[in-house]
């Protein structure tokens, strides 16, 4: 329902439902804030709301540099040096692990199934079939 307290302005009202929702209230509570405030007219919303907005696993602001501290291109400026050694030396021991696999992984992984004889399919099906017997004595 739109409504006024005078011809041509308008007031919105919101339902129950609409503030019992939690992605909902939060733009309500800063409507709210902005109208008591007496500055509701002035306020930018879409500002406000993208300054609040957060993404889960990511840092605001910066650019992420190597471990040398040089920034990876030209025109990105480098990050502030980092003091926590402790992830530096998790990150130094992945970027190695990292490399390592990528290095194994350049080459074929070679896999042998065999059916028949010691250790083939047919001898552990077997094998499965008689701890199945077994656990039901």
């Amino acid at each position: 329902m739109i409504t006024g307290e005078k011809s041509g302005s308008s007031e919105y009202i919101v339902s129950d439902a609409g503030v019992n929702n939690p992605t909902v209230r939060p733009i309500l509570d800063i409507l709210e804030m902005a109208r008591l405030n007496g500055n509701l007219a002035t306020l930018n919303l879409p500002a406000i709301l993208e300054s609040t907005r957060t993404y889960p696993g990511r840092q605001q602001g910066g650019y992420i540099s190597v471990l040398n501290g040089r920034a990876s291109g030209r025109n990105q400026p480098s990050s502030a040096p980092v003091k926590d050694t402790a992830m530096l030396e998790v990150i130094r021991q992945n970027t190695v692990i990292m490399a390592a696999l990528k290095s194994r992984l350049d080459k074929p992984i070679e896999s042998k199934v065999a059916l028949h004889g010691r250790g083939g399919l047919y001898d552990v099906m077997d094998e499965d079939a008689q701890l199945k017997n077994n656990a039901n004595l």
